[in-house]
């Protein structure tokens, strides 16, 4: 109250409402209004009616000025089109580099933006997570999520998730593989949001034997008829009633489900204990209260599941296994874990890949303000006129801002008209479903207004400030020159756009150069001549010693062998107690299962002992394997003839051992492994071909399966093929790398094309008279490109450090990695040289021999 009855802010105030309002009240009657209202409404009322006043204040001040600036902007706009379309050279180099620029960050936004989508469209999100194990581990005890359920009260919901792959379906004599098959608990449908558009979610996975399906699921087996009540028969031998229709899950979730049938059936067909606390198949998701804290749950899991359960269970104390939580939202960008439900992408390559999009457009806008700057000898006369007739500096930045969020709305538009034509195919890049639909996506929109105004005013500001700070006296007396300062600033916007150009071909050749070693990296085993089946047909199973014996009578089929894994994707692992020097330390083995031709078809060396043989029949009571990894880890000093026991009742005697390799990517280290003998026991059939008749070898293959096997389809895959397919990420990153690396390079190279061109305009009469005292055509072009070199030079310099220290980081992801060699930093420095060079010539050969009489006869 006191800042109303004195000071200067009261004349101020009671000055501009008396002097700007309609009916223009003297001081006194606006302060005796304010009295009034206080003493008849209250001190409240008095308040809310002062900053009423002000505020009307302020919006009839606002709309005087809008309606003033709304004239002055449009005045901005005309001008800024007259100029663009008086320098159309300019114009269209700038627009078309920032339309490239604006592509691929737009491009890159829509890549992120989808990726951060992930399971964000179930309705409690917040609160739904995923209990892992230790060591890295996502598979969890059937027993886990009762016990959450009992034990823990802020848990409102917990269901298991049994995934299995490459099951049969079959409906009369349609068969269909699917891909992803999972048995599921009927409480998922609490926690992840599966709407029902036939059946009613709290009873569709009621009975044992009921199927729910996903709507293409459902179009693909039944058409346009009713699918509830039908039945669908399982790999030949398991009918499945359907129970009921939820809508398609989108996309952007960690994984996807369009097959669903009860958890418990799983154990019944299976014959295991849904009891039990020491196989780990399932994954297990709950959901939170509203309101509950995630860490503290995480305190309480280990000390409350630790004893009572495991103690009522008959579990040996101390349980080797921890628990925690991840919430749902953070698995496919933040999860890396073994035996994940799905491959997940990662954060990093998230951030790589905003870096690399914000460097494109960074580069996009040196190039405008890089054209600018240099032609800002030309604006100056208009700015010195202007400044003559009164225009302030203000009105100046203002108009020279406005032609540069002009030049970035009309790169917008032909970005925009880019984008959906090359959707298609940066969609089969980044194998995602992108769409550029900013009416029913409010962030893109948003984001696009903000890209127009951001790059605009970031782009224009600098030359803004810097042509409207001429002095119009020093611009009008002809004595302007080019500012030293604006050229130091064009030098380091070209050093900084080159250096990122660089940067990214390092990149890109270092990503080549690693994908290269660990494809042609000797794995341990045999890749090339060999073909692979999955199968599950139980019937395949019971006859394959017959199917062997007629494959092989095919000249051009040379071994055939049976493992449950390939030999690079086992993935099935224990942990056990195996060195008696260390009896408190825990060893992660790995495991698989193999028939007596597994180790010979893939040419793994046996180091010591021997291999599986039909040659002693004892080896059907139960042999080992092991690799020297195993042998380290639990430091036997000669493992043949050990009796080793891996499961109870599952003693055998180790054989022999196996030379080391690579059982997964080259991502992961060689780790202890062991595979036992058990041709019963298999999910892929592996066989040797001659690759002299491969399509006529491929036929008979698939006769001899067809007639074993007629329900399932012939589905093979090429054991190199499948290899590779361990590096499809880093080939992916390949390809992403080299397209940007490119449009950066476009990019940069635009902008010195214009630069070129602007000094050799500049540089005419200096050029003719070189000439005339004699300057050769050679000297004259190198004048003229030794200034552009010598700064892609000095880019080299500094994006060499930079590029190994983010290249050394990204391989650090490798167990096996190369050693960056020096030739690639030579050869990025090269072609940047080469590039540069190729864009800076021409502009350099038409004025090294350019008539300098043009130039001179009216000097």
């Amino acid at each position: 109250m006191r800042l109303l009855q004195s000071g200067k802010i009261r004349q101020w105030i009671l000055g501009r409402l008396i002097n700007e309002s309609v009916r223009e009240p003297s001081l006194d009657e606006f302060e005796v209004r304010f009295f009034e209202v206080r003493e008849y409404k209250g001190y409240m009322a008095a308040l809310l009616w002062y900053v009423f006043q002000i505020v009307s204040l302020f919006i009839q001040n606002i709309k005087i000025s809008f309606n003033g600036s709304f004239a002055m902007l449009r005045n901005y706009f005309l001008i800024a089109l007259r100029n663009l379309n008086k320098n159309k050279t300019y114009s269209i180099l700038n627009i078309a580099g920032l339309a490239v620029g604006l592509t691929a960050f737009i491009l890159i936004a829509l890549y992120v933006q989808y990726e951060l989508s992930y399971d964000r469209y179930h309705e409690n999100a917040d609160r739904i997570f995923r209990v892992v194990r230790s060591e890295n581990r996502t598979k969890t005890p059937a027993a886990l999520a009762p016990a959450f359920m009992e034990t823990f009260p802020e848990v409102v919901s917990a269901a298991r998730i049994i995934q299995n792959r490459d099951m049969l379906i079959s409906r009369g004599q349609n068969h269909i593989i699917e891909e992803e098959f999972y048995w599921a608990d009927p409480e998922i449908f609490d926690i992840f949001t599966l709407p029902f558009v036939e059946g009613d979610p709290k009873s569709a996975l009621t009975e044992p034997f009921s199927i729910v399906l996903s709507e293409k699921t459902t179009i693909k087996y039944f058409g346009n008829e009713n699918p509830i009540g039908q039945t669908l028969t399982v790999n030949d031998n398991i009918e499945f009633k359907v129970g009921g229709v939820f809508c398609d899950m989108p996309d952007n979730c960690h994984f996807v489900m369009d097959v669903i049938v009860p958890y418990t059936t799983f154990f019944q067909v299976s014959n295991n204990d849904v009891t039990s606390w020491t196989s780990n198949f399932s994954y297990t998701y709950f959901i939170l209260q509203e309101g509950a804290s995630p860490e503290e749950l995480q305190n309480k899991i280990h000390p409350i599941l630790e004893r009572p359960l495991f103690i009522r269970a008959g579990i040996e104390e101390p349980y080797p296994e921890v628990f925690f939580i991840q919430p749902v939202k953070e698995i496919h960008l933040h999860s890396h874990r073994m035996q994940e439900i799905s491959v997940n992408n990662d954060i990093k390559y998230i951030l790589l890949f905003s870096a690399i999009g914000f460097f494109i457009l960074l580069v996009a806008c040196i190039n405008y303000m890089n054209m600018a700057t240099a032609r800002s000898v030309r604006r100056g006369k208009e700015v010195g006129m202007r400044k003559m007739v009164g225009a302030r500096r203000k009105q100046l930045v203002v108009q020279f801002l406005s032609e540069s969020v002009t030049i970035t709305v009309l790169a917008m538009i032909i970005s925009l008209g880019m984008i959906l034509i090359v959707l298609p195919a940066f969609n089969r890049l980044v194998e995602r479903p992108l769409q550029l639909n900013p009416i029913n996506n409010p962030q893109l929109f948003v984001g696009l207004i903000l890209i127009i105004v951001f790059v605009g005013l970031f782009s224009g500001s600098y030359p803004a400030l810097l042509i409207s700070g001429f002095k119009p006296i020093t611009v009008l007396r002809g004595s302007f020159t080019k500012s030293s300062k604006g050229s130091s600033l064009r030098n380091a916007l070209v050093l900084v756009q080159f250096s990122i150009t660089i940067i990214l071909i390092v990149c890109t050749l270092t990503v080549q150069e690693q994908l290269k070693f660990v494809k042609n990296r000797d794995a341990g085993y045999a890749k090339e001549q060999i073909i692979t089946l999955g199968t599950r047909d139980r019937i395949v199973r019971q006859n394959i010693e017959a199917i062997k014996t007629e494959l092989l009578q095919n000249s051009d089929i040379t071994a055939v062998a049976t493992s449950e894994r390939l030999p690079n994707d086992i993935d099935t692992f224990m942990s056990r107690y195996l060195n008696e020097n260390k009896p408190e330390e825990l060893i992660t083995i790995f495991y698989n299962s193999a028939d007596y031709d597994f180790v010979d078809l893939y040419d793994i060396s046996i180091v010591e002992g021997r291999n599986f043989s039909r040659d002693f029949p004892s080896d059907q009571n139960g042999v080992y394997l092991v690799n020297e990894a195993a042998v380290r880890a639990a430091e036997w000093e000669s493992p043949v003839g050990l009796e080793f026991t891996p499961w109870e009742g599952r003693t055998g005697t180790i054989v022999g051992v196996m030379k080391d390799f690579h059982l997964q990517s080259l991502h992961s280290p060689i780790a202890p492994l062991f595979i036992f003998f058990e041709p019963s026991n298999f999910s892929n059939i592996s066989i040797k071909i001659n690759t002299s008749h491969i399509p006529a070898t491929l036929a008979y293959v698939k006769s001899v399966m067809e007639k074993f096997s007629p329900h399932y389809p012939f589905d093979y895959s090429f054991f190199d093929a499948v290899y590779d397919q361990a590096y499809h990420t880093e080939e992916r990153m390949v390809n992403i790398f080299s397209s940007f690396a490119v449009l950066a390079i476009i990019i940069a190279c635009l902008g010195l094309f214009g630069l070129a061109a602007f000094a050799a305009e500049q540089r005419t009469k200096e050029i003719s008279i070189r000439k005339v005292m004699g300057a050769s055509t050679a000297g004259i072009f190198f004048l003229l490109s030794k200034e552009f070199i010598k700064w892609v030079l000095i880019a080299n310099i500094i994006a060499w450090p930079v590029a190994y220290f983010y290249t050394q980081k990204w391989l650090q992801g490798f167990a096996y990695r190369m050693k960056i060699p020096v030739w690639m930093y030579f050869f990025s420095a090269l072609l940047a040289l080469f590039i540069s060079f190729l864009t800076v010539s021409w502009q350099a050969y038409k004025a090294s021999v350019s008539n300098p009489m043009k130039s001179l006869k009216y000097e």
